[in-house]
């Protein structure tokens, strides 16, 4: 079989920051035409009002009604590969059905990209021991049943489940209505770690810098595009705590707090927030390969890049913070054995924590990488595997 398009699938406008880590540019030199769908306008119409740097190369197409995007989903040939970066996953099949039994009736090979595993996404449940997790496993698996039943009946169609998925570490994103006997498997890393390869062989310099990594407060464009509902909104009041801590921290500790702007930062946007600290943009994994400990006052994926290179964690609490984003870095504390420290206490303690290397370690094995998987970047693996099976017209791999 000759592939000769991909086409990515998403319900958000296409930016640079998309185009470099979806392997575009590895996918390109398969021969392969890009295509970026954009399907926001039907699924999200919000998130069109997100800044973004539009991307480079491929053509994106917009879609504003569910009958033209079928009709385009059905007519895809068997020389196309698609990206389903919507609809696919855990909580999303029952609102973009039509779309995915479309897809369905294509020849087109279809694909989904498992990515950015966080461990407060699987602890939805207040129990955490073994029948917990088992009565936990049976709702999901009746909701599953359920939905299925649902879906079938109400629009008397069967869904075509995906052809191939590749995953960081587990594919427990994926709606499992659309995992199959024959959809292949394969276990690469999180996107994240790509980053820590790009770094080669690292040894810790000594700077005498503390990483905080922001994720743009209230400013994140998830919360209005979502409609996020959060305990507290006061921006201001968050973001005068974090700067007092700073000031603490640096005079206690010596180190100079630096700031890993979140990747969907404009630059110049972040550093009122901060007191004019030095906020380094689409550099994360540098930052954090330089410092002497990494803060953090939120779940993020960039936390497994700490991991992987072993440095030194403290999560930071507050009376102003979102009890939600308290809960996430509870959880990430309890994990990885990592202090919390309360910024309305009066004692505080601002030390370098000691790592736990075992803790560490399993959260590698669950979140990061699984250690069998190639020390390669994710998207020359993904086209590796498509070279061993199919043909492309362009320069004849096979």
């Amino acid at each position: 079989m000759t592939l000769t398009r991909a086409i990515y699938i998403a319900e958000s406008p296409f930016s640079q920051h998309d185009e470099n880590v979806l392997g575009v540019s590895n996918l390109s030199k398969l021969g392969l035409e890009i295509e970026f769908w954009e399907v926001a306008p039907i699924f999200l119409p919000r998130s069109e009002r997100q800044y973004v740097d539009p991307p480079q190369s491929g053509a994106v197409r917009r879609f504003t009604s569910m009958d033209s995007l079928c009709t385009e989903c059905v007519a895809l040939t068997e020389a196309d590969i698609v990206f389903v970066l919507c609809g696919v996953y855990v909580h999303q099949l029952r609102s973009h059905v039509e779309m995915i039994h479309a897809l369905g009736q294509s020849e087109a090979m279809l694909v989904a990209i498992s990515q950015g595993n966080m461990p407060h996404l699987r602890n939805r449940f207040r129990g955490r021991g073994p029948k917990d997790l088992m009565y936990a496993g049976l709702r999901l698996a009746r909701r599953s049943s359920h939905l299925r039943r649902k879906i079938s009946s109400r629009h008397s169609i069967t869904l075509r489940t995906l052809d191939w998925i590749w995953a960081g570490v587990t594919v427990s994103s994926i709606d499992a209505n659309l995992i199959g006997l024959n959809t292949k498997i394969s276990y690469i890393h999180n996107l994240d770690y790509d980053r820590v390869l790009s770094l080669g062989t690292f040894k810790r310099s000594g700077c005498r810098t503390a990483i905080f990594l922001d994720h743009m407060g209230f400013s994140h464009p998830d919360i209005f595009t979502l409609g996020m509902k959060l305990s507290t909104n006061d921006e201001d009041s968050y973001f005068r705590a974090i700067r007092k801590a700073f000031d603490e921290f640096e005079l206690e500790s010596g180190l100079t707090v630096e700031i890993a702007g979140h990747p969907r930062a404009k630059v110049g946007s972040l550093e009122r927030h901060y007191g004019g600290r030095r906020v380094r943009y689409q550099e994360t994994a540098e930052a954090i390969a330089e410092a002497s400990i990494i803060l953090l006052s939120h779940a993020s994926t960039a936390v497994g890049i700490a991991v992987a290179l072993h440095c030194p964690l403290m999560v930071l609490h507050s009376k102003t913070f979102p009890r939600e984003q308290m809960e996430s870095t509870r959880i990430l504390s309890r994990l990885l054995h990592v202090p919390i420290v309360d910024l309305e206490c009066e004692l505080k303690d601002w030390s370098i924590p000691i790592i736990d290397d075992l803790a560490y370690a399993s959260y590698m094995l669950k979140y990061v990488k699984k250690t069998e998987t190639p020390e390669l970047p994710f998207w020359e693996i993904v086209a590796d595997e498509l070279k061993d099976n199919y043909n492309f017209e362009s320069n004849g791999c096979s």
